[in-house]
């Protein structure tokens, strides 16, 4: 299988560096992997036509659009690759992280695959949450929806949907897409791509040993990770988006029940 990896860079020079040298490293190296950059970022520019003298695979492609769904879909569109997979710039994949892909793939007929992200802290440990079964990637009947990917649990399960910095598809299941458009950071724009897979007839895994470390780097619209009053009004707007464009009338109104009488954190 070939595998295509694109990574949408965004400020952060030397989070990017760490994840292509990851990429470098693997057991199996990926076919291409592209990386859009905005083109006032110098920095980041700078970082991958360095990295492209010793990294043959790599490629930059300049976007001047605005969020990390038209990055997606620029980057996409710049791929061959049977698989398409994304990672943050500020993720750092485990050296058999290509290979675990692959593996995955030839045993599964899932149409998309995320893996184990721990976050990891200002020491470089990796946080660790035992996770269950039930609480990874799972979207409860009332409407709540739990990403957990962070947590690790041993198996692999089916989800409802994949984490942005850390998902790969097969190429069938994404072509034509990134037609949507959210509020804000795009606040749950990995769960409409794994909701328009879904609507395709695919279905999503979870894979443990699929593993990526998150290092949690700057955010650029609220200045941090706890969601401003404007994000949590952009965050509900989103989901609730969602909802009315891909789940049924009894799934929307026990959502609209849910997110009016006990609602989430984030929203």
């Amino acid at each position: 299988m070939k595998t295509s990896v694109v990574i949408p860079a965004y400020r952060r020079p030397i989070d990017l560096r760490r994840c292509l040298n990851a990429l470098r490293n693997q057991t199996v190296v990926p076919a291409e992997i592209i990386v859009t950059v905005r083109e006032f970022d110098v920095e980041c520019k700078k970082a991958v036509s360095e990295m492209i003298l010793e990294m043959n695979n790599l490629k930059l492609l300049i976007v001047q659009g605005v969020g990390q769904i038209h990055a997606w879909k620029k980057g996409y569109e710049n791929t061959t690759g049977d698989i398409v997979s994304f990672l943050d710039d500020d993720s750092e994949p485990a050296p058999d992280w290509v290979e675990q892909i692959i593996n995955h793939f030839s045993k599964s007929k899932c149409a998309g695959v995320g893996g184990y992200t721990p976050n990891v802290d200002s020491y470089g440990k990796e946080i660790y949450i035992k996770g269950k079964k039930d609480e990874i990637g799972k979207l409860f009947w009332f409407g709540r929806f739990l990403g957990n990917f962070h947590h690790y649990y041993r198996r692999i399960i089916k989800v409802d949907s994949l984490r942005g910095a850390n998902m790969s598809f097969r190429r069938e299941y994404i072509e034509n897409n990134f037609r949507f458009k959210l509020k804000g950071r795009e606040y749950k724009n990995d769960t409409a791509l794994s909701w328009e897979v879904i609507n395709r007839g695919g279905y999503l895994e979870y894979n443990p040993k699929i593993k990526v470390r998150h290092h949690a780097g700057k955010q650029f619209i609220n200045k941090g990770r706890t969601a401003s009053k404007e994000e949590q009004y952009a965050n509900s707007y989103n989901t609730t988006f969602l909802f009315l464009k891909y789940k049924n009338l009894h799934q929307i109104l026990l959502y609209l029940f849910f997110s009016i009488t006990i609602g989430q954190d984030d929203a």
